[in-house]
């Protein structure tokens, strides 16, 4: 049975909820770094400190050698909270980094861009602030191989809700500097699908899909809109239905281990 601690989190879940807007266009700056560099071993005495907040948890076995997996909240939550769930469940083999979101919403709550709610429902989100979300993402992953010990270790995105369109957007878009990601609760746009990158460029990336029947904030066919058009494409995509509302279980939290851990078998 899940905890308390871990009931409370699947609760607050009910909160988080995404948008839509036009992709970014990153600087080349940050895609020349992350394309041609992707990962590094600089060391120096004293390094800058990276442009998002974050939590690192080593892998407990072979960390060098283990692959990244790093973390984007819904709208509404945090670092911690997310990190708490998902880092217990993967670090056993897997260097987590969990990211708070840059804009502040109430102590303790944050979100990647900003929405504008009419009786509970969105009807508009900040574009601007999205576009800029992806590229200070871009930023960030930047940083992370600039300053961790990666040696050329895959890279995998979790998301959930407005974290989950983030994830699904930058893996398939930039598919040299991610090998997968799990899409939880989110849902796809026309206007971003338009950039995904090339079919023979995906090939060989994973993407582990999951809805809720009974989501109220993101409708549940939403997830198989979404999950129709990644079919378009030659990835490895697991797709999932749990009887549940706009959260998580604890079968989807097992079978998102199963899934890293197959992934783990097939990069090794």
């Amino acid at each position: 049975m899940p905890s308390k601690t871990t009931s409370f989190l699947f609760i607050s879940f009910l909160f988080w909820v995404i948008g839509c807007s036009a992709p970014p266009a990153p600087s080349s700056e940050i895609t020349n770094d992350l394309q041609a560099n992707k990962i590094t071993n600089q060391t120096s005495q004293q390094k800058e400190p990276l442009s998002l907040y974050h939590i690192f948890l080593s892998a407990k076995q072979n960390p060098e050698n283990a692959p990244f997996v790093i973390l984007m909240h819904g709208y509404g939550s945090n670092a911690n909270s997310f990190g708490n769930t998902f880092g217990p469940l993967l670090t056993q083999n897997f260097n987590i980094i969990t990211v708070r979101a840059p804009h502040v919403l109430r102590e303790g709550a944050f979100s990647w861009y900003g929405l504008t709610w009419d009786n509970g429902k969105v009807i508009a989100h900040n574009e601007q602030e999205e576009a800029e979300a992806h590229n200070n993402m871009l930023k960030f992953v930047s940083e992370v191989n600039r300053d961790y010990n990666t040696n050329n270790n895959p890279i995998y995105l979790v998301g959930f809700s407005q974290g989950a369109m983030m994830a699904l957007n930058l893996t398939m878009q930039y598919p040299d500097i991610f090998k997968g990601a799990a899409i939880l609760s989110g849902r796809s746009c026309d206007i971003f699908t338009e950039q995904f990158a090339a079919k023979s460029d995906l090939q060989k990336h994973a993407i582990f899909l999951t809805h809720g029947t009974e989501d109220s904030i993101i409708d549940i066919e939403e997830g198989r809109k979404t999950k129709s058009i990644l079919e378009q494409f030659p990835s490895k995509l697991t797709y999932t239905e749990y009887p549940i509302g706009h959260t998580l279980n604890q079968q989807l939290l097992s079978d998102l281990k199963d899934w890293f851990e197959n992934e783990l078998k097939s990069i090794n």
